[in-house]
This record gives structure tokens, sequence and C-alpha cells, in this order.
């Protein structure tokens, strides 16, 4: 399929299937092409219609005016009713069929035969019957490759929000691209088999002493205000666990990300794309699979309860993952005055700092399925023509964020 006149121009090759043989043989055809007229957009190099070549032969001669034939499902329902036909001057019967005519070639899938009735010049009638497994394809889609979203470029060194994933934010971890060139409604089902993605967490929980800054007031007889002991370093932590990918988000977008075509909780979505308008460029759209409320990977669970918590924070000219900065102030120098009492004369600040260190993420290999139908009831089938749907296994690594011990 070429679609550089901005259109899908399809050029029919494979081998060529028989409906004469024994057996319901499979066809599957792009159920725009099948009307006796172009579609607004999309042509064929060739025409390669759903077609019968028939030869009969009787020794007293066949009555050419009541042959005829007959299109109905596995059900019986007829789909088209007997409809006469003529012989060509070889003496051939040729029958085409076309969804203009018959609707249900470009919905139903599912076995159809093919009556053909003959009679010879006395009346007596011969009918015959053939079978296809009928497989309506929408039209197609140029489909992008499946590749790494912004995750992928995000590190605790280069200060990313990496704060996004353990809260709604989130963050693209797959996206892939798309484009809708037909003048009909194309249904599709994106999805990815859920997997599991183990992960390990390094945190740091320590206090940044600022500089020390002048001050003048009374200690307190106990001298409790007056302690110049610094804060004692509280225990880091590291664990490791197992995230999800039913927890993660798909969201279709238009392009310019203006507009939602649809969106989905888990790793697969189903939407119908519109069709385009015969004014209308080729419609583009943005896939993109994010993760979100990866609560394992906060640095400390106490916030748990609010993820809005977690940010990126500067303090002291370092930028970090984690909670705010908690601040403590203390008396770090003071003098006694003679006289029975103590003035503090100097303190320091002190503000906890609680972040995550390192994070590595380690995502299996990864097989997309991209199913399309021509509408919300039909029958959902592979599309063929999209390539790179997969994504061999990868460990993605924050890097040390290299965040400062107790001082």
């Amino acid at each position: 399929i070429d679609y550089s006149t901005g259109e899908a121009v399809h050029t029919h090759g494979g081998a060529a299937i028989d409906l004469g043989t024994t057996g319901c043989p499979a066809v599957y055809k792009f159920a725009y092409l099948e009307d006796q007229t172009h579609p607004v957009f999309g042509r064929e190099t060739a025409p390669n219609p759903l077609a019968w070549q028939i030869q009969v032969s009787d020794a007293t001669g066949i009555d050419s005016m009541d042959s005829a034939y007959r299109v109905r499902d596995a059900a019986g329902h007829i789909l088209y009713d007997w409809t006469s036909i003529q012989p060509d001057s070889s003496g051939v019967y040729s029958v085409a069929l076309y969804r203009n005519r018959i609707a249900a070639l470009g919905t139903q899938t599912g076995h159809m035969f093919i009556d053909v009735r003959f009679r010879d010049m006395f009346g007596n009638e011969s009918t015959t019957s053939e079978c296809w497994d009928n497989h309506p394809m929408a039209p197609p889609l140029k489909i992008g490759a499946l590749t790494r979203g912004e995750l992928f470029g995000w590190t605790l060194t280069a200060n990313s929000p990496l704060s996004h994933v353990m809260k709604a934010a989130g963050a693209d971890v797959l996206t892939q691209d798309f484009t809708q060139y037909a003048a009909e409604p194309v249904t599709i089902q994106i999805s990815l088999p859920t997997f599991s993605i183990p992960f390990t967490l390094a945190a740091v929980d320590d206090y940044y002493a600022a500089a020390p800054v002048d001050a003048s007031y009374p200690c307190a007889r106990s001298m409790a205000n007056c302690d110049t002991t610094a804060p004692a370093d509280p225990a880091d932590r590291s664990t490791s666990g197992t995230l999800s990918s039913s927890d993660w988000f798909v969201w279709i977008q238009d392009s310019a990300g203006t507009s939602t075509l649809c969106s989905a909780i888990g790793p697969s979505a189903t939407c119908t794309v519109p069709a385009r308008t015969a004014t209308q460029s080729p419609l583009a759209y943005h896939l993109r699979i994010r993760m979100a409320n990866a609560w394992g990977l906060q640095p400390f669970p106490e916030a748990a309860f609010d993820p809005s918590y977690y940010d990126e924070f500067s303090l002291g000219g370092l930028t970090y993952t984690g909670l705010a900065p908690v601040a403590t102030t203390k008396c770090s120098q003071y003098v006694n005055n003679g006289d029975g009492t103590v003035t503090c004369t100097q303190t320091v600040t002190y503000s906890e700092l609680k972040a995550a260190d390192r994070i590595t993420l380690q995502f299996p290999a990864i097989a997309e399925s991209f199913k399309s139908a021509v509408n919300a009831t039909a029958t959902l089938e592979n599309v063929t023509t999209a390539a790179g749907l997969s994504l061999p296994a990868v460990t993605w690594d924050s890097g040390n964020d290299d965040l400062p011990g107790p001082q």
C-alpha cells in the first residue's frame, strides 16, 4: 500500500485464491474496495473483485434467460436474491459480488454461499453452490512503529520530573503514530498483554544545613532552645518490588494533542477513528501509553495517602524528586552573659530532605496487538499492514542523583 499521494493506493500481490476449490477458502478484502465505484479516497492499481467464472454445458442446450445466482450466509439468510446472469460470447457466466449490492460483504464475517441455477430447454434445473469464508477488513491505517516514550529520556541527574510517575500526572512509556486516509470510519483495538515490571529504589533521608545566621535571643533556663546538637541522621531506604502494567493509562489524541479520541485505564483501548471528509487532509493521531500512580516508587511511603505531595523541589542549589523539605532552626552558638543569663548569637536551619536517589525499572519484551474493524460490532482483524509492533526488553535507570549525606 502506497500512501505518498495522500490516499491508499493498493497493489494486489501474493497467491491468488481459487474460489472454485472444495471447502470454504478464506477471503480477506478491504471492504471499501468492494464497491462498483472507487471510494472517495483509495485506489487499486488493478481490479480485484470477488468473482466467479462459470462454465456449464448440456446436450439439449441451456435456457440462458433462466440462469441466475443468489448469495446467502451460513444461517440461510438471503443476502442477495435470485438475479439473472447472461453468458459472454464464449459461453462463460461471470458473477462478481459488490458491497454496494450486498451490504453484508462489508460487515459480516463467516461462511457465505453463492448458489447458481441453470435450466435446460426442457425445464430441467441444476443448482450448484460454492462457499467462502468472508473477512471484511477496515480501510488501512498508516501505522508507525511502537516507540519508547518520554520516560526513557528522563533521569534524576537531569532533574527530570520523575515525580509524575508517582502520581496521576504520569509519563509516556510507549508512543505510536497512525494516520487515517479513508473516507470511512475505522474501529480500532490497541492492546498490550498485562505484564510485571520489577523495580529497585534507593532513597535518602538527610538534613541539609544552611549557612549560619546571626541571632540574639535569650536561652531558656533549661537551655532547651539553645541546644546546639545537630539533628540525628535518619535512616535511608532501599527497597524493591513489582509494578503492573494494568495500572497504565491509554490516550489516543490528534497529532496536535488538542483533542482526545479515546482513553482507557489499563494497556488497552478500543475506539472509532472518524472518517476523513472530502475536504480534509489525512487525519493524524498519536497514541500515548502512560505509567501513572506508581506508588511503589515513592521514596518514603508515609505520603502514599496523598501522592500529590511528591514533586521536584530545590534546596541549597540541589533539585531532587521527593517530599517538600521540612525546616528546623536551632541555635548553633551562644554566649554566657556573666549574669546568669545566656544569649543565642547564631542559628542554623536544618532542612530534612527525603528524596529518590536511584530507581531502576526492568521492562520485558513488549508485543502490541493492533486490530481494526469496519464498525464497532464487526469482527476485529489483525492489521496485516502494520510493522514494528514489538520492542525488546530493556532496563531503565534513573541514574544516581548523588544526593548529599548529613551536614
